[in-house]
């Protein structure tokens, strides 16, 4: 095979499923194969399309859908969360119909074709299911929910190349999520105290520059109020080795921070000490 006809490292098939390259080695050919799903085999690039096309490449979000997915986000604030909830469910159920009609069978994994076998996909499938079908309508934003929508079928379902879903996703989200001040500012007060949040927030914020959240320091100061000193203080070594990040990069972090450190942060016993003596 030249070098002109080189076959692409990721690939998505007509039914929504992912197929990841292994170059020739030894004896081997290249070939494809899915995972974790091991039932459909291993297949040449020539197989795969012949069976399974027509194959569309795994590639990148474009900066205009990226633009689009920050402007949504923001303007849904505590309602954001649970509307990326809503918008996976709708397009899952999208894809789904497209192959009942297409193939007579109401399965498709073109959300996490991207990349099927990591945790973030696990768990965008878990908030898809799990929680989208639980959100009430008064919990979603209309104008932002039609715009993820969009974007998201774009990625997944119809252009000629896919969009890795649940990484990419995450970014856009923690980006959003740190411009203004962390998980409560785009997860209401039912989803921060739902049973599930922390899975829900550790996918959505796994791109985030800090995970302290108001959440957080509420348990721990119940809980493990040393855990919390620490914590704190990694946190705020990290802040203050760099004042662009405090004042131009995210200045809506560290004033989020700043104010769970004041507000929770358990005295230390020589705090504590001087103070009583005072």
């Amino acid at each position: 095979m030249t070098e002109e006809q080189q076959h692409p490292y990721r690939v998505a098939d007509d039914e929504g499923e992912g197929w990841l390259q292994h170059p020739p080695f030894g004896d081997r050919d290249e070939y494809y194969d899915t995972y974790p799903r091991r039932d459909l085999g291993e297949l040449s690039y020539e197989q795969l399309a012949e069976q399974r096309g027509p194959l569309r490449e795994v590639g990148l979000p474009t900066d205009e859908d990226v633009a689009r997915l920050e402007e949504a986000l923001t303007t849904a604030g505590r309602k954001a969360a649970t509307t990326v909830a809503v918008a996976l469910l709708n397009v899952a159920m999208a894809a789904a119909e497209r192959n009942r009609e297409k193939y007579g069978h109401g399965q498709s994994n073109l959300l996490t074709a991207g990349r099927p076998g990591s945790w973030e996909a696990s768990t965008l499938n878990s908030v898809t299911w799990s929680l989208g079908p639980n959100i009430k309508a008064t919990r979603v934003h209309p104008e932002a929910l039609q715009t993820i929508e969009e974007v998201l079928r774009g990625w997944v379902l119809d252009r000629p190349v896919v969009v890795e879903v649940a990484e990419n996703l995450a970014a856009v989200i923690s980006r959003v999520a740190d411009d203004h001040g962390g998980w409560e500012a785009i997860a209401d007060r039912w989803l921060v105290a739902h049973e599930g949040a922390e899975t829900v927030r550790n996918w959505m914020c796994s791109r985030a520059f800090r995970t302290l959240t108001e959440y957080d320091a509420v348990f721990l100061a119940e809980r493990n109020p040393e855990s919390l000193r620490q914590q704190v203080a990694e946190e705020q070594k990290w802040w203050l080795e760099d004042e662009g990040r405090r004042t131009k990069s995210n200045p809506a972090g560290f004033a989020n921070f700043s104010r769970i450190m004041s507000t929770h942060v358990p005295l230390t016993p020589e705090k504590a000490s001087a103070d009583e003596g005072t």
